[in-house]
């Protein structure tokens, strides 16, 4: 193996004990991919005995993608710091969502307006009804999903604006 400037840098430097990186616009390619070089750069500080963190706005569910078979990952942030997960053990350590008097304020504007959201909580993503854009973005990301060899189906359901005040009320969302 050839000395790389990170080897240089693992060799001389105190040892990094957590690796956090964000996804879009940093981690992933123009195919919303991570590169194999970057993999086994991962792999190899893991190796090494360190955390790996992938951090993003993203939901969730629309980074189940980045763990086991197509990347060995130890914990995700998700919804820009709304929840951090235990990817390995499978289990929320914390997760902060909307209060419900300001998610009701929020969409009751929304729905008077017809402003079309996506709104998540930690369970299902809601989407406004014919929005086709929200569901070619599951779709792809769905068959991205597939093609890696993760089973990652997509909680996701079309409300329409009179349903935006009934979701407020009856779910936690972390973020609109």
């Amino acid at each position: 193996m050839k000395s790389t400037a990170l080897e240089s840098f693992w060799q001389s430097s105190p040892t990094p004990r957590l690796i956090v990186c964000d996804l879009d616009g940093t981690l992933l390619n123009d195919d919303k991919q991570i590169s194999t070089y970057t993999m086994d750069v991962f792999k190899r500080a893991q190796e090494r005995g360190m955390i790996l963190c992938l951090a993003s706005g993203r939901a969730n569910q629309m980074m189940t993608l980045f763990q086991e078979p197509y990347l060995t990952c130890d914990y995700h942030i998700a919804f820009n710091g709304g929840t951090v997960e235990d990817i390995r053990q499978k289990r929320v350590l914390f997760q902060r969502g909307m209060d419900k008097v300001s998610a009701t304020q929020v969409l009751a504007y929304a729905a008077a307006h017809q402003l079309e959201l996506t709104l998540y909580s930690g369970e299902k993503m809601f989407f406004t009804k014919g929005v086709e854009k929200i569901v070619n973005r599951i779709e792809a990301y769905e068959r991205l999903a597939a093609k890696n060899g993760v089973n990652a189906k997509i909680n996701a359901v079309g409300i329409g604006f009179e349903e935006y005040q009934e979701v407020a009320k009856t779910t936690d969302l972390i973020k609109i």
